[in-house]
C-alpha cells in the first residue's frame, strides 16, 4: 500500500494496479501457473492466439491442456523439475499450443517461478507466422536451387558439350595437317572437357537430376560409385528408403 504525500490523497494499490498493467500488456500470451498447473490468470493477449475466452481458461483449465499432446508431457516434466532446482529446467523452449478450432501453432515458451512462491508465469510467443515465411523461403530457395542445377544441366552443359564436339573436330583436323597449333588445339579441347565435366557435377550437387528417373536408391548408389573412383575409398550404403515417404524436397536435402 503506498500513501502519497500531502493532505486529502487517499490509500491507492499501486503495487497491484501497476502489476496488473504490465501482465495485461507484456505483448505476448502471459499465463499464471498454479503449482497444481492450474490456470489462475491470463491476458487478453492469450485470448487472442488462443481464440479461447479468459473465462474459460482461469480457474478452469490447466497449463497442459493448452499444449499439443507430443509436447504435454515435456511441459509436465519441466514444470515439476522447474519446482525441485530452477536452474535445472529450461527457461525457453519450443511447443506447440492448440487453439479453439483444433488447430495447433507452434510457440516459444518462457517460463519462470514468480519469486517467494510455488506459482509460474509463462509466455508464449506465436512463431507460427515466422515459421511459415521461413518454409516459404526454404520453399523458393529449394526451387532456385533446382532452377540453377536444370539450367547447369540442360543449357550451360549443352553449349559446352557442343564447343567441346568442335574444339575435337577441330583438334584432329589440325593434327592429320601437322599444324603448328595442333597441340594448342588439343589443350583447347581438354580444358573444355574438364568444364564439361565440372559443369555436371556442380549441377548434380544442386539438384540430383538422375532421382526423377532412377530413383532415390539408384541415384544415392551412383554418388557411391563416383566416390569410391574419385577418393580410392570403400563406400557402402546400408538401409534403405522408401521415397513415397518422404517428400521430394526431403530425399534432396538427403542425397
Amino acid at each position: 500500500m503506498f500513501q502519497p504525500r500531502g493532505k486529502g490523497y487517499p490509500i491507492i494499490d499501486h503495487t497491484g494496479t501497476l502489476y496488473r498493467t504490465l501482465f495485461e500488456n507484456t505483448g505476448t500470451a502471459t499465463v499464471l501457473i498454479e503449482e497444481d498447473m492450474a490456470i489462475s490468470l491470463v491476458n487478453s493477449e492469450l485470448s487472442r492466439i488462443s481464440g479461447l475466452d479468459k473465462e474459460m481458461v482461469e480457474n478452469r483449465m490447466k497449463f497442459p491442456d493448452l499444449i499439443a499432446v507430443p509436447d504435454r508431457e515435456t511441459v509436465i516434466q519441466n514444470h515439476r523439475l522447474r519446482r525441485q532446482d530452477p536452474d535445472k529446467a529450461p527457461r525457453n523452449y519450443p511447443c506447440r499450443v492448440i487453439v479453439a478450432n483444433g488447430d495447433i501453432k507452434e510457440c516459444l515458451l518462457t517460463v519462470a517461478l514468480v519469486e517467494g512462491t510455488r506459482q509460474s508465469v509463462a509466455s508464449i510467443t506465436d512463431l507460427s507466422t515466422q515459421k511459415k515465411l521461413e518454409r516459404q523461403i526454404a520453399r523458393i530457395s529449394e526451387e532456385e536451387r533446382r532452377h540453377m542445377g536444370r539450367f547447369l544441366h540442360d543449357e550451360l552443359g549443352s553449349h559446352l558439350a557442343g564447343v567441346e564436339a568442335l574444339s575435337s573436330l577441330l583438334s584432329s583436323r589440325l593434327v592429320r595437317s601437322e599444324h603448328p597449333d595442333a597441340a594448342l588445339a588439343f589443350e583447347i579441347k581438354t580444358l573444355i572437357n574438364q568444364a564439361v565435366k565440372k559443369t555436371k557435377h556442380i549441377a548434380q550437387g544442386l539438384i540430383p537430376l538422375d532421382m526423377a528417373a532412377t530413383g532415390f536408391m539408384d541415384a544415392l548408389g551412383q554418388y557411391a560409385r563416383h566416390v569410391e573412383k574419385a577418393f580410392t575409398i570403400q563406400c557402402r550404403i546400408h538401409g534403405n528408403i522408401s521415397e513415397p515417404s518422404l517428400p521430394l524436397d526431403h530425399l534432396t536435402h538427403l542425397y
